[in-house]
């Protein structure tokens, strides 16, 4: 019996254990060449590493993803905008032959200052900044991931940072999520010690205060964070990076982070796994809740969001959705946070007939059009406009949600029914935790 029992064993590590390791170490070797920009050692564990997987189409293509000039969007999701948060900083990345090259971190007003003459604003802009203008940092205000890269790329390259072969947007919870593997550690010429629990007090310290044109503060206060976890990671031990490695599958799946390629080929294949940060297709009812703070503050630190969808069915289908806001800021403890300004859109079918929104008591009535220069006090702005794009229909209107208050939002809208409801929901990228349910009343 105890013969047979190490025999078992012995098959069971031939059999699972001993390529499960073999695996693991390519991978590892993998990790280290890519950063570490070694060619040769890139070559060598790519092989093995597509022999562990087989044909699979994003490893076969690899070396060709991690090639080209990438723009990799810093973005702040505590003030939420559409494709994750502000994009107060951003990073060009260099990648030649499958291997790390170059990185550099730079602060978005750095181009955004460069760009001449001007743009006319959005009217959401107008009524909260009053500038008169459209810029680089509101860039990503569409929220179909590739036709915002269309908007950031024309603003980019008017800033002269051009020749993009890709982009990658990322959220600032994901840096946060890095410090929990990596572990406390000093910036590269800064004293105090970063950790899970001092990281956001401290980047948005040094973004925020003393803050003035020009200034290189926080510049190189995210280049010290980036350069000293890029020199860690090598170090890290192989389930750590087994972590790292499942923390960046997992962001992707989830789409919290979103990536686009100017090689349509690569583009397609991304698409597939949906990383793209497309609209999702529907073929019956389709709902996506669309925010963004434009508050000037990071008040998202700190909203809690409840969505239920009342669905009734019979000869029209009528959803009415429901989304209460909740703001648990408290200006004491998170200097950063406040009074919750939301331009709210709703994505909806394009054949749908809004019948009512709702925000708190205040019925709204449809816009019949704004003045771009002179728009209505978005506090007492108690329209929705309705813009319609390709199969989505767009609902705007704003929210406010003040500090230490709930406020709900109600939305009804009828579509002609069919034998068979279905409804596709989308979550937008830079909201992590929310209470969601759906409820179907067929026949009533």
């Amino acid at each position: 019996m105890i013969r047979k029992i190490l025999i078992f064993f012995v098959f069971l590590i031939a059999l699972v254990i001993l390529p499960i390791f073999y695996c693991s170490s390519n991978i590892n070797n993998l990790f280290n060449a890519v950063v570490s920009g070694d060619k040769e050692n890139f070559d060598e564990s790519y092989a093995k590493t597509k022999y562990c997987f087989g044909n699979n189409d994003l490893l076969s293509n690899l070396p060709r993803f991690l090639s080209g000039k990438y723009l990799v969007l810093l973005q702040n999701n505590y003030e939420l905008r559409p494709t994750g948060g502000f994009m107060g900083s951003y990073a060009i990345i260099t990648f030649e032959g499958g291997v790390l090259k170059n990185w550099e971190v730079q602060d978005i007003y750095t181009p955004d200052g460069q760009i001449e003459g001007h743009v006319p604003p959005l009217v959401p802009f107008q009524q909260a900044f009053k500038t008169g203008d459209w810029r680089l940092p509101n860039s990503n205000w569409n929220p179909n991931f590739p036709d915002a890269v269309d908007d950031m790329l024309w603003f980019f390259a008017k800033g002269g940072v051009g020749d993009i072969d890709g982009v990658i947007a990322v959220n600032f919870e994901l840096f946060e999520k890095l410090i929990q593997i990596v572990g406390p550690f000093k910036p590269y010429d800064f004293d105090e010690e970063v950790n899970i629990d001092n990281f956001y007090e401290l980047a948005q310290g040094t973004a925020e205060d003393n803050f003035f044109p020009g200034s290189r503060a926080k510049k190189n206060y995210l280049s010290g964070v980036a350069t000293t976890l890029f020199d860690k990671i090598p170090a890290l031990s192989i389930i750590q990076k087994l972590k790292v490695v499942k923390l960046l599958l997992g962001q992707l799946s989830e789409g919290q982070i979103l990536l686009w390629n100017k090689d349509v080929v690569l583009q397609n294949q991304l698409s597939q796994y949906q990383w793209t940060g497309e609209l999702l297709p529907y073929t019956f009812d389709y709902f996506y809740l669309v925010e963004a703070n434009l508050g000037v503050n990071k008040a998202n630190c700190c909203i809690e969001r409840e969505i239920i969808h009342q669905i009734t069915t019979g000869d029209v289908t009528t959803n009415s959705s429901t989304i209460v806001f909740k703001n648990n800021s408290d200006v004491s403890v998170n200097r950063f946070s406040g009074d919750y300004y939301n331009y709210q859109r709703i994505l909806i079918p394009s054949t749908a007939q809004v019948k009512s929104v709702k925000v708190g008591d205040i019925e709204y009535t449809k816009s019949l059009g704004k003045d771009r220069d002179n728009p209505p006090a978005l506090e007492t702005d108690y329209e929705f406009e309705e813009n319609i794009a390709g199969k989505y229909k767009s609902v705007g209107f704003w929210v406010v949600v003040p500090v230490a208050t709930r406020v709900g939002v109600a939305i009804t809208y009828e579509l002609k029914s069919n034998a068979n409801y279905s409804l596709v929901t989308q979550f937008q990228p830079g909201v992590y935790s929310r209470n969601h349910s759906t409820i179907v009343n067929p026949n009533e």
